[in-house]
């Protein structure tokens, strides 16, 4: 676990154990960044580190828990009267499903428990029957072992645009699935107009720059699929969400080229270039 993983399970042991409300959510990599060892030589070797190998008995996987998650394709208007002039519909492009595994987080001397949810990406799709029966046996898996890359290890590279492109896609994931789980849980619990409380009742806080799309999901999902004016959107968005910085320098902040964020989110980059617009000038 790297220093903001660990920082962020010393903030969700901290609000466990002063009974204060709070789900932790991440990645279920399946692979560590790598575990050391001594070859036959005495040299350092790094060799991949399977966690899950003996299993995790603590966790629990949630197949009722699972969102749609999707990159690329492309945008268009609302056919008709939209009740907002900026929402728009996102389609096409490739979709995976991201499927939640939590943990209990007890805290110390109190009987309050909160949770970790941990996304896995999952193909909408096993396995290609008619490519299998055509003789193309690696295609038949070949969107499931896509789709499972994505949660395989964190991508540390960002020297080649395979590398960056993998990073971007993981980090949406993880924003993607973590903000649909709060929106849908907000709403079973209150009606389809009652987006008054939201900002009072759910506090995203993102911990350092990885996890900032949340702010423009957020915003994404209330525009497009809830069809709220842009005021209210933003202003929910705006009041919902808080942020840590960890560290000032330029190597540790997300950079993303326009080009890449443009193949890959297309709407995000819309709705960027809508802030912007607002607020810079």
């Amino acid at each position: 676990m790297a220093g903001l993983g660990r920082l962020a399970a010393c903030i969700l042991e901290s609000l466990t154990c002063l009974e204060v409300p709070a789900w932790g959510y991440g990645i279920r990599y399946d692979y560590g960044s790598f575990n050391q060892k001594i070859d036959e030589n005495g040299v350092q070797v790094e060799v991949p580190d399977w966690w899950y190998r003996k299993g995790n008995p603590w966790e629990i996987p949630r197949q009722d828990v699972c969102y749609t998650v999707r990159f690329g394709g492309t945008t268009r208007e609302h056919s008709g009267s939209p009740q907002s002039d900026f929402s728009k519909i996102w389609e096409g492009g490739v979709v995976v499903l991201a499927m939640a595994y939590d943990t209990p987080m007890p805290g110390y001397n109190t009987f309050n428990c909160n949770n970790l949810r941990l996304w896995r990406s999952k193909p909408t799709e096993e396995f290609d029957l008619a490519a299998y029966n055509e003789g193309d046996y690696y295609g038949a898996i070949a969107d499931r072992q896509s789709a499972e890359e994505i949660t395989r290890v964190l991508c540390y590279t960002d020297q080649s645009d395979a590398g960056r492109e993998l990073r971007l896609k993981q980090e949406y994931f993880f924003c993607a699935a973590t903000v649909r789980d709060i929106v849908n849980r907000f709403k079973q619990s209150h009606t389809a107009s009652d987006w008054n409380n939201f900002a009072d009742e759910n506090i995203i806080h993102i911990n350092d720059s990885q996890p900032a799309l949340a702010t423009i999901e957020l915003l994404r999902i209330l525009l497009d699929e809830e069809r709220l004016p842009w005021e209210e959107a933003w202003h929910l968005t705006f009041h919902s969400c808080t942020y840590t910085n960890h560290s000032l320098m330029t190597a540790a902040s997300e950079e993303w080229p326009v080009w890449l964020l443009k193949k890959i989110l297309p709407r995000h980059l819309e709705l960027i270039h809508k802030v912007n617009f607002f607020f810079i000038g």
